[in-house]
């Protein structure tokens, strides 16, 4: 019976490079991609993928069933699960509208919790281990990204109980919170960015026009300087071949240093420290 990982988000960049390391080490790979462009781009890189399903997180309930209908072979071993999968919407609070922070919160949480549902009898049997890939903006806030920094906290909380949970059961669930990573989310996110600062009416387009400009920049930035895909990947490799992984795994020096200006430093401090990149924070 051949080991299985079940890789949500494999169209992702980090996605395809933690394909690429499974199969090197001879793992059975179920990946999830969002669509048929995901679909090829996957295919392309990784050809021995036996088994790829699409899915949109958006309805947990028809994913809960495609991938309850995989799990289901009588000679699968699911030795892990890992979530790549996520939605990021930028922008002001006071912009953005409700039905994105809807569809935010059902990729983001919503199937978090479906995915640990529907995947725990498998990795009772096996005691397995589950990961999901959260983010420095679980543990940080910072301006023109709420609803990710929103759906990114909720997820930290809800996977601290899941591993309370599940420890009774041998499984472990691990946390990873990247800083900035090559992928083609950021990407997504500088272009939406510009988008909405062209379709905000004059009056609010005012008032967060350069803001969102410096904030479209910052991006920019993480582009040029975040690590590779290929470096996130073999660092969470790492840490899953641990007889007992940590709990929590922070990747990069940027999320490194920002979680620890998060501990030493008050709420105040921190806004004053993004009020100098974003312009964010009146000095008054």
């Amino acid at each position: 019976m051949s080991k299985s990982v079940l890789v949500v988000g494999a169209d992702s960049g980090m996605g395809r490079e933690f394909v690429g390391r499974l199969l090197a080490q001879r793992y059975r790979v179920i990946a999830t991609v969002f669509d048929d462009t995901g679909r090829q781009k996957l295919e392309d890189r990784h050809p021995s993928v036996e088994t790829v399903v699409q899915l949109d997180l958006a309805d947990p309930d028809s994913a809960r069933t495609s991938i309850g209908s995989v799990l289901d072979g009588p000679d699968l071993e699911l030795s892990g699960v890992i979530v790549f999968a996520a939605t990021l919407c930028p922008g002001p609070l006071e912009v953005i509208s409700l039905d994105d922070y809807r569809k935010s919160l059902e990729v983001n949480n919503v199937a978090a919790l479906m995915l640990y549902q529907v995947t725990m009898p498998a990795l009772r049997r096996s005691k397995g281990w589950l990961a999901f890939v959260s983010s420095e903006a679980g543990k940080v806030a910072f301006p023109y990204m709420g609803l990710y920094i929103s759906c990114k906290h909720a997820l930290e909380g809800l996977c601290d109980v899941m591993r309370q949970e599940a420890a009774a059961f041998d499984v472990d669930v691990v946390v990873f919170e990247p800083g900035a990573v090559k992928t083609e989310m950021l990407n997504e996110s500088r272009d939406r960015v510009l988008r909405l600062l062209e379709s905000m009416h004059s009056t609010i387009g005012e008032l967060y026009a350069d803001r969102t400009r410096q904030f479209a920049d910052f991006v920019q930035s993480n582009i040029e300087n975040g690590i590779s895909p290929a470096e996130a990947a073999a660092r969470m490799m790492e840490e899953l071949e641990k007889e007992t992984p940590d709990t929590r795994c922070v990747i990069g020096q940027d999320a490194e240093q920002l979680l620890q200006m998060r501990r030493e430093l008050s709420d105040r401090e921190m806004d004053e420290m993004f009020a100098k990149v974003y312009g964010s924070v009146s000095s008054a």
